[in-house]
Parts: structure tokens; C-alpha cells; sequence
């Protein structure tokens, strides 16, 4: 079967079709990829629960308010479950479906992985899910502000080691090292997806106005072609009619000198 050529018309819709599945399929993948990192925030949730189940003692801020080692795994289930859904509408931001109110979701966030490090502790779950959420952060917002949450992350934690009693600083330390590490690679990863997917909608959305300006070109055209054949046939109506007007007047003219020229040859035969 022949190739259409860019002036048939009918062969682009059925080629802007193919482009917006081809679309949707990679916003499919890129969603699916961003759903991932909310899995993850779910499962470290799930792994603290399960290495705290045999502790006497609630961690954070739940301990000295009385709170069992249960239920505080329960509440830090539930805030990492939040935590997980509001960090997936951030991408939202990113993608061509924004929330109603993208600050609020994203102070949100914030908000709850800060409650969350108060329940957790600075433990090496706690310390994961943060970097995912930074990594999601980072691509959805200034730099001015990721700058703030960083630099209020790393006050919060600098102020654990230093006032607060921990296990073992020095472990903590390499592990929030470990995690800074982790966070800019999960943000490398992130704009790559991200890049990919900004490739395939600007082509999409290049064949699609490529499609359109060849629709605008053949209907130019096409009005051109009209314009030049009634101009031709109009122009041509109007020579003949002022042609026939001429003739019409000229008609008379004629007859009555003929009619003069034979009166005139009747008078001198007579004669």
C-alpha cells in the first residue's frame, strides 16, 4: 500500500491517533515509575513496623507520651501511607494533571515525613523514606524551597546527634550519609524518566501540529485554487458584458446611419 502524502488530508487523523496512544502508553509508564517510589515508601514503612514489632519501648516522641510500641507502629504505618499517596500527586505536578492546590500537597508532604521522622526516629527507615520523598520533591518545586526542606532535614538531624541520646551516633551519621547519596541518585533516576517522557509528548505534540499545519496548507490551497478560478471566470463575465453593453449601444447607431445612407440614395435616383 502507497505511503500517504503530507497533503492528504484523510491520512492524519488516523496518525495523530497513533501519536496520542503512543502518548498515553508512555505517561502510563511514567506514572507506573513514579508509583514505584510510593510502593517503596509503603514497604519501608512496612519493614519498620515489622524490625519494631519485638521492641519493649516506643521510638520518638510517641515513648514519653505513654504510647504503646504497637500502636506507634500503627501510627507510623498510617502517616507512611499518606506520606506515600501525597508524595504520588506531587508528580502529578510535574505531569499534565496538577492537583487543585499543588503548595498545599506539597507542604503536606513535608509536614508528614517531619511527623513521621517524630515517630520513627532518625532510624534507617525513617532516613530512606526521606530521600525518596526529596527525590520526588526536588523535580516539582524551586530550588529555593528544596533548599529549605534540605537545610531543615539536615538542622532536625544534626540536632538528634547533638542534644538527644542515640544508639550509635556515628552509625547514624553514615547512614544519613549513605541516604543523601541515595536521594541525588533516585533524583537522577527521576529526571531521566522524566526527560524521556518530555521527549516523547514535545514529538507527539511536534507530528501533531505538523499534521495540522499540512490540514491548514491543503485548505489554503485549496482556496486559493477557488480564488484564482472565480477571479478568472469573473473576470471574464465582466469583459463580456461590457463587451455587449458596447455592442448594444453601437447597434442603434448603426441602423440609423443605414437607414440615412439609403434615404439619401433614394432622394438622388429620383432626382
Amino acid at each position: 500500500m502507497p505511503r500517504p502524502r503530507n497533503s492528504d488530508v484523510s491520512a492524519v487523523p488516523s496518525a495523530d491517533d497513533r501519536s496520542m496512544r503512543r502518548l498515553r502508553f508512555s505517561r502510563k509508564v511514567v506514572v507506573s515509575s513514579f508509583f514505584l517510589v510510593s510502593v517503596m515508601i509503603v514497604s519501608l514503612g512496612g519493614l519498620y513496623v515489622v524490625s519494631s514489632a519485638g521492641d519493649d519501648t516506643s521510638p520518638g516522641v510517641l515513648g514519653p507520651l505513654g504510647v504503646g510500641p504497637r500502636w506507634s507502629a500503627v501510627i507510623a504505618l498510617m502517616v507512611t501511607v499518606a506520606l506515600a499517596w501525597l508524595t504520588l500527586r506531587l508528580v502529578g505536578s510535574r505531569l499534565d494533571r496538577p492537583p487543585a492546590r499543588p503548595d498545599a500537597v506539597l507542604y503536606g508532604s513535608f509536614g508528614l515525613l517531619l511527623a513521621l521522622f517524630a515517630v520513627m526516629d532518625a532510624t534507617t527507615w525513617s532516613l530512606m523514606i526521606a530521600a525518596l520523598w526529596w527525590s520526588i520533591a526536588a523535580l516539582v518545586t524551586t530550588r529555593r524551597r528544596i533548599a529549605g526542606f534540605t537545610l531543615v532535614l539536615v538542622a532536625l538531624l544534626a540536632v538528634r546527634l547533638a542534644f538527644l541520646p542515640a544508639p550509635d551516633a556515628l552509625l547514624v551519621a553514615v547512614v544519613a550519609g549513605y541516604t543523601c547519596f541515595l536521594a541525588v541518585l533516585f533524583l537522577v533516576c527521576n529526571l531521566a524518566v522524566l526527560w524521556l517522557w518530555e521527549i516523547a509528548r514535545e514529538a507527539t505534540l511536534a507530528r501533531e501540529a505538523r499534521a495540522r499545519l499540512a490540514v491548514s496548507e491543503e485548505r489554503l490551497r485549496f482556496a486559493r485554487d477557488m480564488h484564482d478560478l472565480l477571479g478568472h471566470s469573473l473576470s471574464g463575465i465582466a469583459v463580456k458584458s461590457e463587451l455587449a453593453a458596447r455592442l448594444a449601444e453601437r447597434g442603434p447607431r448603426a441602423r440609423r446611419r443605414g437607414d440615412g445612407g439609403g434615404a439619401a440614395d433614394r432622394q438622388g435616383g429620383a432626382a
